[in-house]
């Protein structure tokens, strides 16, 4: 169920409540995708399953699944989190320690979004990981700038729209 939804292959909100009370999973108001790296060669199998098992059971109500190098877990909340929050850092307490990379989505209150959120906290993760931010974790609403930035110049030469006294520096 959660890698259908993550890669778009279900987004009818009917469908979605159907397949949800068949396995008995309800969630609560707000929605995160914890989206953590796993893509280093040379770790143990048995060690990410672990990890897998300990993410997902750090965050309420958390479903997870791999998705290629990434670890990804669903979870909800009654109310939005920040850097502050117990849960948050604790989420970067493990990452730190575990040496893994992470980026926890912007929040979301309906499954119908849930391809469009793992999609950009995938790209932030690794647009961070591009740019050799050493950050073990991050919130994806502390990267939507570099994001936009990234994206327009897919599209665009962003030094056009430069002054040529800042080129210069």
């Amino acid at each position: 169920l959660l890698s259908e939804l993550l890669n778009g292959k279900l987004n009818d909100e009917e469908t979605i409540q159907k397949r949800m009370q068949d396995v008995g999973w309800t969630l609560e108001d707000v929605l995160y995708l914890l989206v953590v790296n796993w893509g280093r060669p040379g770790r143990n199998i048995d060690y990410r399953d672990a990890c897998m098992r300990i993410l997902t059971g750090m965050v309420p109500n958390g479903r997870g699944i791999m998705d290629g190098p990434n670890m990804v877990v669903l979870f909800d909340q009654r109310t939005e989190l920040s850097m502050e929050s117990e849960l948050v850092r604790n989420i970067q307490a493990y990452l730190e320690r575990t040496e893994l990379r992470g980026v926890l989505s912007l929040p979301f209150t309906s499954l119908e979004n849930i391809t469009y959120r793992y999609q950009q906290s995938r790209e932030i993760l690794q647009l961070n990981i591009d740019l050799g931010r050493q950050d073990s974790f991050l919130l994806a609403e502390a990267s939507m700038f570099e994001l936009l930035l990234h994206e327009a110049s897919a599209h665009y030469q962003l030094l056009d729209y430069v002054h040529p006294l800042v080129r210069r520096l």
